[in-house]
């Protein structure tokens, strides 16, 4: 789209046609859940359907913590190798070597996580800088 005053109502114009039709079909689908409601209590059901949806889980089923923690490190270690893969197979040259390349022997893997006791916590936060924002969940 260019600068030109004409485009600009071009695009006003599509972008009031699609806000019609956009709130027309947000309409008929209310009307259509709200009627299919056979009584008071329908009607209640399917505002709390429409207005409060039920969150899905944010976490995938796991027996354990440990569990939990060892296959997100295991599927973010999988995604690095696949993308560095396909950096390394592109036409282009898009792989970038790291400035700093440490020695093999110098690695540290990290490929597992210990739970942290309410003590360790409580220790680590103590020691952290007193510094906080407004929208913190914990200021410290």
């Amino acid at each position: 789209m260019t600068n030109l005053t004409v485009h600009r109502q071009m695009h006003a114009a599509q972008r009031n046609v699609m806000n019609q039709l956009t709130e027309a079909a947000k309409t008929d689908y209310f009307r259509s859940k709200l009627s299919s409601a056979s009584n008071q209590k329908g009607v209640f059901n399917v505002g709390d359907k429409l207005l409060f949806p039920k969150r899905q889980a944010s976490l995938p089923a796991h027996s354990s913590a440990d569990e939990l923690a060892n296959s997100f490190i295991k599927f973010f270690s999988d995604m690095i190798l696949t993308i560095r893969h396909g950096l390394k197979s592109c036409p282009i040259n898009l792989w970038v070597p790291c400035l700093y390349q440490p020695s093999i022997h110098n690695v540290t893997k990290l490929e597992s996580f210990k739970s942290a006791n309410e003590e360790e916590v409580k220790t680590v936060l103590l020691k952290s800088l007193k510094k906080s924002y407004s929208l913190d969940p914990c200021p410290t």
